[in-house]
């Protein structure tokens, strides 16, 4: 008896101190200010990772850069790379494969655009140059990559706009034309992949209107799916990241106004989810990327300064209510579980549920009844990634570290 009540005791204080740590926002959708970039600042320059590496380089500053800067996360410190052998560039298109970024197109700053692919190899400090971009030269395009496919669409070609996708293969070194985005032609949008999925946000369309669209690309199918339109102001020039399966997206401009808020879109839920504002202010032409479970927004311009800031994005947590009903949510909090989160169901009709819990690929791994509040515990799961289904309603993803 003394045992069953210590371990209750246990329990109940791990409850409450996990629902202490759920109630605040401390530490969790928050931005904190990194080591700046030491050297000037600048705008629509590339931004990506590798490892726990992140890169920022070319733009301009008001003349087109070469030079690349690498960011350490573990020491907070920057170290100066080989520089681009290309002609200088602000707006180019970017991807990453394994350790191997590329850097293709771009503006030249006198009305001139690029049709080259670069490649840089993190293991060696080289450059090398690689197939010529399969599409017309031009600007203010999106890269993304898929496994070893890389992939360019939309930019700016001699003053049009254009809403074609292209497939480079690193194993071929060669360039494939894709299936078009079925949507109006855009310049300055943004680009992301999930898994097998590509995706275009906003940018500014060819009937020089500001896009809210939300684009969904399929590796295997070819094939193109509208999603949730972003649910603020249309813009061109945003900077955003991918952490798990969300796209989060912020800052950018629309003609005059510069903005600040920062937003995240579940591609699980296909929902989006306003989060805190970038604390510097607004801006446009900056860069993102992320390593691990954090988001990294840097550089940018507000017309007055070019920034070389570097800011660090920690999300909070993951399991926001997932069915935006008065009679039934799902949160999980918190998401990741790195000891044990507490899993609320609230559902006015019954005091029970049933719960199943299954692999990312589909495999049922455990099923039980439960109230509407209970605790998963992070010993009774493998690390990876899941979903859990409350009667066949609700579903939401959890990560297990």
């Amino acid at each position: 008896m003394l045992k069953q009540t210590t371990m209750l005791r246990r329990h109940l204080t791990t409850l409450i101190f996990i629902a202490l740590l759920c109630g605040q926002v401390s530490g969790q959708n928050i931005w904190t200010q990194k080591a700046s970039m030491p050297t000037f600042g600048r705008s629509s320059c590339v931004g990506f990772s590798i490892g726990t590496k992140g890169y920022v380089g070319l733009g301009t500053n008001g003349s087109p850069q070469s030079d690349l800067w690498e960011w350490d996360q573990t020491l907070n410190s920057w170290t100066q790379k080989a520089n681009f052998p290309g002609p200088a560039r602000s707006e180019p298109a970017c991807f990453v494969i394994g350790t191997k970024a590329y850097v293709a197109t771009g503006y030249d700053g006198g009305g001139g655009s690029f049709q080259d692919l670069w490649e840089w190899d993190q293991s060696t400090n080289l450059w090398t140059p690689k197939a010529t971009f399969g599409g017309s030269a031009r600007s203010g395009a999106i890269g993304f990559s898929i496994g070893t496919k890389g992939y360019v669409a939309t930019g700016g070609v001699t003053g049009l706009f254009t809403n074609d996708l292209w497939e480079w293969d690193q194993t071929t070194d060669v360039w494939i034309q894709k299936s078009s985005m079925p949507d109006t032609a855009r310049v300055y949008a943004f680009g992301a992949s999930i898994g097998t999925k590509g995706y275009i946000f906003t940018g500014l369309n060819g009937s020089y209107l500001f896009d809210i669209n939300t684009w969904e690309w399929d590796q295997a199918t070819d094939i193109w799916l509208q999603k949730q339109d972003f649910p603020s102001t249309g813009r061109e020039l945003v900077a955003g990241f991918v952490i798990g399966d969300s796209i989060y997206l912020g800052t950018g401009i629309k003609g005059g106004p510069m903005f600040q808020d920062f937003w995240q879109w579940d591609s699980t839920t296909n929902n989006w989810t306003q989060k805190a504002s970038f604390p510097l202010g607004p801006r446009y032409g900056a860069v993102g990327f992320s390593i691990g479970n954090k988001g990294y927004l840097s550089c940018g311009t507000d017309n007055n300064s070019f920034f070389n800031d570097l800011w660090e994005y920690t999300p909070g947590p993951t399991g926001i209510p997932k069915e935006q009903t008065n009679e039934n949510y799902l949160s999980i909090c918190p998401n990741p579980i790195t000891d044990a989160s507490i899993v609320e169901w609230n559902n006015e009709k019954k005091n029970e549920s049933l719960i199943e819990i299954y692999t990312a690929n589909g495999k049922l791994v455990k099923k039980f009844i439960s109230e509407n509040k209970f605790l998963l515990n992070k010993n009774d799961f493998a690390s990876g990634i899941y979903i859990i289904q409350i009667d066949n309603t609700a579903r939401s993803k959890f990560i297990v570290q």
